[in-house]
């Protein structure tokens, strides 16, 4: 079903940079809010006594993330510089 026609505004585009301060001013409906980040301090001797994180320690993540690309068909190899090569192209 087509719908009636409406008005639009054309804007010309500008290279001009706002800053934060001037955002909130234009845009009234701009609610400041304060950002809470929670950090959380973890025990590091609770994580020398448990399994998981024994193993964790074992692992060869340039082996794992070479054998995660291969298991969905794509080649990858890390060189001496610890750069990924995929599909024989350089990351």
């Amino acid at each position: 079903m087509k719908e009636e026609p409406y008005m639009v505004t054309k804007f010309y585009e500008s290279d001009k940079r706002y800053t934060i301060d001037e955002m909130e001013d234009k845009f009234a409906s701009f609610c400041k809010q304060e950002r809470k980040v929670e950090r959380k301090d973890y025990d590091t001797t609770m994580f020398d006594k448990t399994y998981q994180f024994r193993e964790i320690e074992r692992l060869d993540f340039q082996e794992v993330v070479v054998r995660a690309y291969g298991s969905v068909g794509r080649s990858c190899t890390i060189d001496k510089t610890d750069r990924i090569t995929l599909d024989g192209r350089l990351t």
